[in-house]
C-alpha cells in the first residue's frame, strides 16, 4: 500500500473518459461546462484541479454521480478502500502505544471485510 494516488491524473482520465463516452470533442465538452479548451486539455493531463463549479457543472449536465470523477473501475474502488483502511490504519498505529496494536489489526481486518 506505499504507492501513492495522484488524485490529479485519476481525476483527469475519468473527465477525459466521460467526455469520449459521450463522443464529445474537447471543443464541445468545454462549451458545454463554460470553460476554455485549454482548462479542460489541463485536467485531463493531470495538471491542474479544477474548481468546485467545474465538479457541480458535471454532475448536473452530464447526470453523474460526483464519486464517478475519482473512481474508474470497480477494480479502483476496491484499490481505493485498501489505500484509505491502510492510511487510516497507519495514522491510528502512529497515535497509539504498541500495547494497541493488536487490537487496531483486528479493527482494520475486520473493517475490510465490511467493505
Amino acid at each position: 500500500m506505499g504507492k501513492k494516488v495522484d488524485f490529479c491524473a485519476l481525476l483527469g482520465k475519468n473527465v477525459r473518459d466521460i467526455r469520449t463516452s459521450r463522443k464529445l470533442t474537447q471543443n464541445a465538452f468545454a462549451e458545454t461546462l463554460n470553460v476554455s479548451v485549454v482548462t479542460i486539455s489541463q485536467i485531463e493531463n493531470g495538471r491542474i484541479w479544477p474548481k468546485v463549479s467545474f465538479f457541480n457543472t458535471m454532475v448536473e449536465k452530464f447526470d453523474i454521480e460526483p464519486f464517478e470523477l475519482f473512481i474508474g473501475t470497480e477494480r479502483d474502488l476496491e484499490y481505493l478502500k485498501q489505500i484509505i483502511i491502510s492510511t487510516l490504519a497507519d495514522q491510528m498505529d502512529s497515535m497509539y502505544p504498541t500495547s494497541h496494536k493488536t487490537k487496531l489489526e483486528f479493527s482494520t481486518t475486520h473493517k475490510r471485510k465490511i467493505f
